[in-house]
């Protein structure tokens, strides 16, 4: 009786080792699962980063006018993988009371069908009254995954008023493009064709400029640049309306021309932006101090 009694409870013992090592086992390999899965998730940007240090400088800002800060947002970890799932985030914008910042949506999805893995994010900033020369300009982003993982990732974006006349900024976004800023400074028209009693080189403002009829607006121009880069790094978006038939110059490279300089108007108190695309993506461009930018604009005329 003793023995049966024995052999019963060495059988308990037993059963409720091996239901522990088992129920041990599933817990490891869930916990295994489950960092695995963290590990192979991917949240990223073209522009936002997630060490929350990345500031983008633009110390040539005109002050004036809308623009747009436009970057990616994206779940592939590298060209081969990439999440198989939908990933929701939502993106978050801090702006001072003197501007104004909007996108079309606060939340959104990177869908497993999409076949680029990847959304474009657009927020429009207008100013909401005249930013002066040395003013400055703060906007904090951030965009956060919010499943099944959280990731977080943010940028500063600080503007500065240039100084009057003429300057630029390469900005650099990623391995793919970097975007040319050309700001006009100057708050006068320049006279091209005598009208009235004016003569060619004569200034006009703004206001000025505003009072003319459609046939003297004609005759008045903005500040004429040219633009000189270097094609073996960086080749100009040639969907780009400011390139014309006559107003560039090309580089042959290996056979094949390609445009290295074009001129352009720019009017009083605006900016243009000019894209880009990087021959080496490994390049990173800043025209900030002791920067990387292969790219001169001169005003041309002087006036």
């Amino acid at each position: 009786m003793i023995k049966k009694k024995n052999l019963l409870i060495g059988l308990i013992i037993m059963i409720i080792s091996l239901v522990g090592v088992t129920f041990a086992k599933f817990i490891a390999e869930d916990y295994h699962g489950y960092f695995t899965n963290a590990k192979e998730f991917s949240f990223t940007s073209n522009v936002l980063k997630p060490n929350g240090t990345t500031i983008y400088t633009l110390n040539n800002w005109s002050g004036v006018g809308a623009f747009d800060i436009t970057f990616d947002l994206s779940t592939k970890k590298n060209n081969l993988y990439y999440v198989d799932y939908d990933v929701p985030y939502e993106v978050f914008v801090d702006c001072p009371d003197n501007v104004e910042c909007s996108l079309e949506s606060k939340s959104g999805v990177i869908y497993a069908s999409d076949p680029d893995h990847t959304d474009t994010v657009v927020i429009h900033v207008q100013p909401l009254e005249k930013f002066n020369e040395h003013d400055t300009l703060l906007i904090d982003i951030a965009a956060k995954s919010t499943f099944p993982y959280e990731q977080n990732l943010y940028a500063d974006f600080f503007y500065q008023v240039a100084q009057s006349g003429i300057s630029y900024t390469l900005t650099d976004y990623g391995p793919v493009y970097a975007k040319l800023t050309i700001t006009n400074a100057k708050n006068y028209y320049i006279v091209k064709t005598a009208f009235g009693d004016y003569q060619p080189l004569d200034r006009i403002s703004i206001d000025e400029y505003r009072e003319l009829s459609q046939e003297d607006k004609t005759k008045c121009e903005g500040t004429e640049v040219s633009v000189s880069f270097d094609a073996n790094a960086l080749i100009i978006d040639s969907t780009d309306n400011i390139i014309e038939t006559n107003n560039y110059t090309t580089n042959i490279i290996n056979g094949i021309p390609y445009i290295n300089s074009f001129t352009t108007n720019i009017n009083p108190m605006s900016a243009i932006d000019v894209k880009f695309y990087k021959v080496n993506a490994e390049d990173v461009f800043s025209t900030n101090a002791g920067g990387y930018a292969p790219i001169t604009v001169t005003e041309l005329g002087g006036r």
